[in-house]
């Protein structure tokens, strides 16, 4: 079988315009061309792509089942091409890392530049991104790779965890005072200060307030920011990740290791999933490890 992506080009325009003249004008060939194209792709595949009339062109149930694989395959194979191109149009490779909003505020800016002052042949750049576009970005090739708090890398990545944390309730106090761990069934009476529901973090944290009979009103904001600082305020209690908790170094706040059970949150570090990680990126990762695990202590 040798299938060629301008047969492949020809079989999603025409299923895109349900029509051979328009579709033979997008694809800059005649209609009689266009048509050679697609049944010399039928002859090869085996089955009839197309049902047509005078007056209309429809897909097979083969055709319909063809179509999402070579929409697949033709984007892959275009991502793959630019992110090759981009990589061999400079000698210094650039790798385009994209971070969660805490990741790129906190963590990502400072570690990028450690990164790229000590670093020969490799010069990473940082793109923020809302959470729910991460794994598309990374996906399409145009993230090299990702780093935040996933609690699943998604279909079309891989992934693997950088640093485990756990979580902390967070409320107004001295900073200076001593840790004291707290259960999760202490938390029964308090006014808690949580995360939208939509987040995996706070999916996280309702699995263990579920089984906590509560009866108070919570306080919802969209970032860990905002927890903490209405936490300081005494506003209620905050339960943040504490992998970010280095961030609140300087707030006035008092700060409780949440146990029984101890629940597990790590920062994930995600690629696409078409291949293994790039030298540079096991290089930057490895790095990143260190570079976490000495900001966190």
């Amino acid at each position: 079988m040798q299938l060629n992506s301008r047969q492949l080009r020809a079989f999603l325009l025409v299923a895109q315009q349900r029509n051979f003249s328009r579709a033979a004008d997008l694809l800059g060939v005649t209609q009689s061309g266009l048509s050679v194209l697609i049944r010399d792709l039928e002859t090869q595949i085996g089955f009839r792509l197309f049902d047509r009339t005078t007056r209309h062109v429809s897909l097979t149930e083969f055709g319909a089942e063809f179509h999402p694989v070579v929409e697949r395959t033709l984007s892959d194979l275009e991502s793959a091409v630019h992110r090759i191109a981009r990589s061999a149009s400079t000698q210094e490779r650039c790798l385009t890392i994209g971070a969660t909003q805490f990741m790129s505020t906190y963590v990502m800016p400072a570690a990028i530049a450690e990164f790229n002052a000590s670093s020969r042949g490799v010069q990473a750049r940082l793109v923020d991104s809302d959470r729910a576009n991460i794994c598309p970005l990374v996906e399409s090739g145009k993230l090299d790779m990702a780093v935040g708090i996933f609690l699943r890398p998604g279909s079309g990545v891989q992934g693997a965890p950088l640093v485990e944390g756990s979580f902390s309730a967070v409320r107004a106090g001295s900073p200076s005072k001593r840790r004291k761990a707290i259960a999760w069934s202490d938390l029964a009476h308090e006014t808690l200060i949580l995360l939208p529901d939509e987040n995996p973090i706070q999916q996280r944290v309702n699995e263990q307030l579920s089984r906590i009979e509560r009866g108070h009103a919570d306080l919802v904001f969209n970032h860990i920011e905002t927890q903490v600082a209405m936490a300081e305020t005494g506003a209620g209690v905050a339960i943040v990740p504490s992998l970010a908790l280095p961030a609140f170094r300087r707030r006035k706040i008092e700060v409780q290791d949440l146990i029984d059970p101890v629940v597990p949150l790590e920062i994930w570090q995600i690629w696409n999933g078409a291949g293994r990680q790039r030298d540079d990126m096991a290089t930057f990762t490895d790095f990143l490890k260190r570079y976490i695990a000495q900001w966190a202590g």
